[in-house]
């Protein structure tokens, strides 16, 4: 436990973090999602940015 603590509290962390989810957001946002409503691909990004986070928690 005392070692996830000190992995998260870094900055290099929730930057690394922060990069794969962006990354993440653009592969998704390439996948087959032309046949789809531009709100539904936006709520499901939306989805995917946000339990990224609490996943690790």
């Amino acid at each position: 436990m005392n070692f996830l603590f000190q992995l998260t509290t870094h900055w290099q962390f929730w930057a690394f973090f922060s990069a794969l989810a962006a990354a993440m957001t653009a592969i998704f946002a390439k996948l087959g999602v032309k046949d789809v409503s531009l709100d539904i691909t936006t709520i499901a990004r939306a989805i995917v940015i946000v339990t990224c986070p609490i996943s690790l928690i």
